[in-house]
């Protein structure tokens, strides 16, 4: 943390959302811009390791996502869904990897445990739920992406994306929800107890097989558990424990549902239509 007066640290904090706010809203923008915006804010999420900027560069994302696509909807060919997925995938690597650093690596001012008004709700808590629905919101628009670029091959008389290519990028955005999903696990659960007074520490994976429930478990561990919550198997080697694992578990399974009932169907009948 650098060493300023937290008067000044919140004033640095204050304008830096506003410039960032304001070219994310303004900005003519490609992808190199929107690259540029977001690894600029985490670098400055890193270094002032602040709760409130990381709430920002989520905000950043999604007005990014949004404006590139709304600049794109009307003309999105096989080229440009390939910029919008670079761009977007890059952005949510970005997000997922601030997120660890900020809740794990970096505990932040004492003055950051305050609960929030009325609520009685940690502002670190709301960290990883903050980053999976910004994430989820953003693969909502990649999706739209994908339905607009069907749609437009289908007023021309054809397709531009192939069935097989359809159910690569569905396939890579299920396995981007696991993936990420998993790694918040990961971070939540393997959470030092003693830090910030214990927070996550009624969170975590309970293991029924092994003795001490809290023990540590490997990426690969959370990724297993996070493949059979998204597609709802259940074998009961492991299921999640307190309140921010109870939802992040449940938006992934509202996820799974979205996507497996509502949008792949559409998709896929929209594609194999001529």
């Amino acid at each position: 943390m650098l060493a300023i007066p937290i008067l000044a640290y919140n004033i640095i904090i204050f304008l830096i959302s506003l410039i960032y706010l304001y070219l994310a809203l303004t900005i003519d923008l490609d992808i190199i811009k929107g690259i540029l915006i977001s690894f600029t804010l985490l670098f400055l999420v890193i270094l002032f390791k602040s709760y409130a900027l990381f709430y920002i560069s989520l905000i950043d994302m999604l007005l990014i996502c949004c404006r590139y696509y709304n600049k794109k909807k009307l003309k999105i060919n096989s080229k440009e869904l390939l910029r919008i997925l670079s761009l977007n995938l890059i952005n949510i690597c970005f997000s997922v990897y601030g997120l660890i650093k900020i809740i794990y690596y970096y505990p932040g001012r004492l003055y950051t445990q305050k609960q929030l008004p009325f609520t009685g709700i940690f502002l670190i808590e709301l960290a990883p739920i903050a980053c999976i629905m910004s994430i989820y919101l953003v693969l909502i628009v990649i999706l739209l992406s994908i339905n607009n670029q069907l749609s437009s091959g289908l007023t021309r008389g054809k397709v531009h994306i192939p069935i097989l290519k359809t159910i690569a990028i569905i396939t890579l955005i299920v396995l981007l929800i696991i993936s990420v999903n998993a790694f918040i696990y990961f971070i939540i659960h393997n959470y030092p107890s003693k830090r910030f007074n214990g927070i996550f520490g009624e969170n975590y994976l309970k293991d029924p097989i092994k003795q001490y429930y809290r023990g540590y478990k490997s990426f690969p561990d959370c990724m297993w558990f996070s493949a059979t919550t998204f597609f709802t198997v259940g074998y009961g080697d492991m299921h999640p424990v307190g309140n921010i694992m109870y939802l992040l578990t449940m938006l992934e399974m509202i996820s799974a549902y979205i996507l497996g009932v509502f949008i792949v169907p559409i998709l896929l009948i929209k594609v194999s239509c001529k």
